[in-house]
């Protein structure tokens, strides 16, 4: 079949390339009559068309200049003996068909109703046979065009087939091409209406210079990919009206400026990723921040290094970005904390990529940084492709509570709601401090001791261990070293004890806090973490 298709295609026949079959030594044209054999395998040399099909595929030596892999559902209905094998021919006698219409001249085309995925390769030359992985029946159908002759392509198949060229294919890759103006992707999205995805990433295209009528060309259009081709913002403006519900845009790599803001446009755009340009700068963001339908922002790699929303103040949102929910910073100069108090500030924010910045590449401590920016971020989620456990946000709320508290009472902050009056400065730097203190309460005396250096006694905490709910147990008291953790000091117990340490749990009472128990829930941290002190009492039950 694959001689036979050769054959059909218009490329060859406009070149004077028939094939010399046998009883065809005159140069006639061979057609895919059913029942009838193919020809000899052509020369070594002679392009050639391999289409696979549900059933099988004709295979031949390795040949240049064309290849065209096609999946289907099934060949065509009919009795024939083609039928089914290649995708190719149908029951009736009429003539193979390429499923996109490039080797063949066979109208209307009925394996294309049968099309489940569809791949174009078309390449100056391969020196070996295509491997296409195996694509399920409900995967979109889609096509990849490499380095080619695209305008006679399109102009080939609009002129024989009219708009029923391609009409299934969805996805179209046209990545690392020769095309050079907008006009010419016009000239391929209208022979697919159904197209959903569109990759032009790295062709140099002219836009258009002023405001055309697109309407309808890219009427199911979702995602384009313009990584690298040139465009300014004024040109993304200006075609936008053509795209009237597209959700992804990719405009990486670019050097955008964002000078205006959009109107009437991009107002479905739930995906914008405005990576490497580093043009763009905090002033150009609040243009797009009235995008309504905005949910994912990329801007890793623009070299910004501050934000500030001016219309909420101090514990108070924004009605900047209001569907923002996932962001990334990825690659740039943020190094102060405001930032990340800006973040905070955002209505939707669940989830936040900033790595490789100097705020965090430059911290010795990983997870201190991470867990300051998960307590500065209340309703964060996510961080760093990481996602927030409920535990650990508490933790990270409260060692950020403690690791501030001297700070907020030079302040003016108190244990007492009435005299708990911090500073301006101290509310600006620390805008989640007042509220962590609601939550958890403020941080007691006891909690912001500064750490003694390290000498044996200063460091051995003289405790009594008592049982509340095992009165005939008598009070004990040991001598403990403050850096031991609650899982060595339950291990201890367990021994002395002989009860299992899954069963134990701990708290502790301090005479400088009478009546108030606080419970040691963290097997990892330290007796000094929570301020356990000499002649405290260890609370112990099972």
């Amino acid at each position: 079949a694959s001689e036979e298709l050769e054959d059909l295609n218009p490329f060859n026949r406009a070149n004077g390339r028939v094939s010399r079959a046998p009883g065809n030594e005159g140069g006639q044209e061979v057609g895919c009559e059913r029942g009838k054999p193919p020809a000899q395998r052509w020369q070594q040399g002679r392009p050639r068309a391999v289409v696979a099909g549900g059933a099988g595929s004709a295979a031949g030596p390795r040949r240049k200049r064309v290849r065209l892999s096609a999946r289907c559902s099934g060949g065509a209905s009919g009795p024939g003996p083609r039928a089914g094998a290649a995708g190719g021919g149908r029951g009736d006698g009429s003539r193979a068909c390429c499923p996109v219409g490039l080797c063949c001249d066979f109208s209307p085309f009925p394996l294309l109703r049968h099309l489940w995925a569809v791949v174009v390769l078309l390449t100056d030359s391969c020196s070996q046979e295509p491997a296409f992985p195996a694509v399920s029946a409900p995967a979109l159908p889609s096509a990849v065009l490499g380095p080619v002759d695209l305008e006679a392509f399109c102009a080939s198949a609009s002129h024989r087939y009219g708009t029923g060229f391609c009409p299934h294919i969805r996805k179209v890759d046209l990545s690392r091409n020769l095309l050079s103006s907008w006009d010419d992707v016009i000239d391929i999205a209208d022979q697919l209406k159904d197209l959903e995805v569109l990759n032009l990433s790295e062709n140099k295209l002219e836009f258009p210079s002023c405001s055309t009528s697109l309407i309808g060309t890219f009427s199911a259009l979702k995602v384009l990919v313009l990584n690298r081709t040139g465009i300014t913002w004024a040109e993304v403006l200006r075609c936008a009206p053509g795209w009237p519900v597209l959700e992804e845009l990719y405009l990486g790599s670019n050097n955008i400026c964002i000078s205006e803001r959009p109107v009437d446009v991009l107002q479905t755009v739930k995906l914008l990723d405005l990576s490497s340009n580093q043009l763009i700068d905090e002033n150009q963001l609040f243009l797009i921040a009235y995008l309504p339908r905005l949910e994912q922002l990329i801007l890793s790699n623009i070299g910004i290094s501050s934000i500030h929303f001016p219309d909420a103040g101090i514990g108070c949102k924004t009605s900047l970005f209001p569907s923002l929910q996932y962001l990334v910073v990825n690659d740039n100069q943020i190094s102060q904390w405001s930032f990340i108090n800006e973040l905070d500030k955002l209505q939707s924010l669940d989830t936040l990529s900033c790595v490789r910045n100097p705020l965090t590449a430059g911290s010795k401590d990983s997870q201190t940084t991470r867990q300051f920016i998960i307590a500065r971020i209340g309703q964060l989620k996510t961080l760093d492709r990481c996602q927030i456990l409920p535990e650990e946000r508490r933790g990270a709320e409260l060692d950020y509570r403690k690791a501030f508290g001297n700070e907020w009472k030079k302040a003016g902050g108190h244990q007492n709601p009435d005299k708990n009056r911090p500073n301006e400065e101290f509310l600006a730097a620390h805008p989640r401090y007042q509220f962590l203190c609601q939550k958890y309460g403020a941080p007691e005396d006891g909690e912001l001791k500064t750490q003694q250096p390290f000498i044996l006694k200063n460091q051995l905490l003289t405790l009594k261990i008592r049982y509340p709910d095992q009165l005939d147990q008598k009070v004990l008291e040991k001598q403990l070293p403050d850096s031991m953790t609650i899982q060595k000091v339950k291990g201890l117990l367990s021994r002395l004890l002989k009860v299992p340490v899954s069963q134990l749990l701990l708290s502790y009472e301090s005479p400088k806090m009478p009546g108030r128990e606080i419970e040691l829930e963290n097997d990892q941290q330290s007796l000094q973490f929570y301020s356990v002190e000499n002649g405290d009492s260890l609370l112990v039950r099972w």
